[in-house]
């Protein structure tokens, strides 16, 4: 009897550890060590190690995720459906385009609720925060970090993912941070400034990364030549276009009342920036959907049409939020 019963809690321990793995969204259980795998040549194993993001033996959902995109297998739209309940905000992208990425200009529409990343604790000028906070990642062997829909920080890389997909976070080259400051204060609004390190990785394993990032310099230095920077490594050549003194930065204003987005503007700065390169900017203001004569149609809340240039009476301000948000140890 007693090796029975211990026999089922050995058996019931199996199920809720297979259970737990299901949870986790596991699709494919491989062996740690593959060199003892006869059937698996060198290339398969490359490969697979590739595609083993986090170098646990397993190819998880989020990993299988940058395979499926090889193939072009269609994923969900990230496109909002016209749904009542919701408040929308279309974003017009602009960049001028690289040797490593052809010119873009297109429009998208997003949930402007979908920002709380940005939403201060505490609604006080110069206070600062880190919206996300990742490891650097081997510009060698890293191909991609999905981003999930219940990642805080899901909203911005839908933004940058208009440029590219595959937007790396955990940057190789640069701080891995993305960090806020409260940059203003009115009556009815507030102002977040944003700097964010952000790198593309643009080739398909098992080839070398290559690393691209939209932000370039003008000055000449270590690793930075015609604006472009190319980092060499005796065993991949990866590619890489960019500085940390350039990265990603913009300036989002939330009314006080619902914490409600109404307008974003994000593009290159930093010192020695190629100016106009790059510019992400909100058109209009913040729309819901309504049924006006049987018809589904998209109207402004209140009175929040805006133009294409966006002023508020701020009465507390820092004009050099960059230069604090920098300086900042968080």
């Amino acid at each position: 009897m007693a090796l029975d019963s211990g026999l089922t809690v050995l058996v019931c321990s199996i199920f809720f550890v297979f259970l737990s793995l299901l949870r986790q969204n596991v699709l494919i259980f491989v062996p740690h060590n593959l060199d003892h795998r006869p059937l698996i040549s060198p290339t398969q194993k490359e490969l697979f190690r590739c595609y083993d993001v986090d170098y646990n033996g397993v190819i998880d959902q989020d990993e299988f995720f940058f395979i499926a995109k090889k193939f072009n297998i269609e994923e969900p739209t990230d496109e909002p459906a016209a749904k009542l309940d919701e408040v929308f905000i279309d974003i017009r992208l602009n960049f001028s385009g690289s040797s490593l990425m052809p010119a873009i200009e297109k429009e998208a529409a997003f949930n402007a609720r979908t920002f709380s990343m940005f939403h201060p604790r505490s609604l006080s000028l110069g206070h600062s925060w880190f919206v996300y906070k990742g490891l650097k990642m081997s510009p060698e062997k890293h191909y991609s970090s999905p981003i999930r829909p219940n990642y805080s920080h899901y909203a911005l890389y839908q933004i940058l993912a208009m440029i590219h997909w595959n937007v790396i976070f955990n940057t190789p080259f640069r701080t891995p941070i993305t960090a806020a400051i409260v940059n203003a204060i009115s009556d009815t609004h507030f102002r977040v400034g944003f700097i964010a390190s952000v790198e593309y990785q643009l080739i398909d394993p098992p080839a070398a990364p290559v690393w691209f990032s939209p932000c370039h310099v003008t000055r000449s230095g270590d690793h930075v030549t015609d604006s472009e920077s190319h980092v060499t490594n005796s065993e991949n050549h990866a590619l890489y276009s960019g500085s940390e003194d350039c990265q990603i930065m913009g300036q989002i204003v939330f009314n006080t009342e619902d914490m409600l987005l109404e307008h974003l503007e994000m593009g290159c700065g930093g010192g020695g920036c190629q100016e106009g390169t790059l510019q992400f900017r909100s058109v209009g203001g913040p729309y819901e959907y309504k049924i006006q004569q049987t018809t589904l149609t998209a109207v402004p809340i209140g009175d929040l049409e805006r133009k294409e240039s966006v002023s508020y009476a701020w009465h507390e301000e820092l004009p050099d939020w960059y230069d604090i948000l920098e300086k900042t140890e968080f």
